[in-house]
């Protein structure tokens, strides 16, 4: 059995086009990653008990990987409902005379679309808290989700910028 050289040229050059591959790879996902949340507040979310958020219809995106589709889901006003009961805000169909000082109002649309370097784009959302008595700003959040779907964009999109409620 003859033993051959190991050829370290061919090393060398596989070792330096691995590096490469993987400078290339990480630099393009830096070029995927969201843009960090913006939020404002103006009041302590504290001294709110109530919250008013108008109903939204489901939001349904599919996606498919190896042959398989998928149905991806969102109902927005449920989602907000449920991280606003974590910050002890309840969820009211209308402002009464009696707790107008304790109630905020919620709006919240899709506000934007930032397309990706390598394909694909961003959702963003911005959602603003208004106080019901004064209609003052008590928070305005900004935020973006990616999601493998329209609706997980959605869904990362709201819950990042509530992240930032106190």
């Amino acid at each position: 059995m003859q033993a051959y050289p190991l050829n370290v040229t061919g090393n060398s050059k596989m070792r330096n086009a691995n590096i490469w591959l993987i400078a290339l790879i990480a630099a393009s996902l830096g070029g995927c990653a969201t843009l960090p949340p913006t939020s404002a507040q103006s009041a302590d979310i504290a001294r709110y008990r109530f919250i008013v958020i108008e109903a939204t219809p489901t939001i349904s995106s599919i996606s498919g990987s190896g042959g398989k589709l998928s149905t991806h889901e969102i109902n927005p006003s449920n989602l907000i409902e449920g991280l606003l009961l974590k910050k002890g805000l309840v969820r009211v169909a209308s402002v009464a005379p009696s707790t107008q000082a304790q109630t905020l109002l919620l709006r919240w649309g899709i506000s934007g679309r930032r397309n990706l370097p390598l394909g694909g784009y961003t959702q963003e959302v911005t959602i603003v808290l208004l106080d019901a008595q004064s209609q003052q700003s008590a928070y305005r959040c900004t935020a973006e989700g990616l999601g493998s779907t329209e609706a997980d964009d959605i869904r990362e999109a709201i819950t990042s910028c509530l992240s930032g409620l106190k």
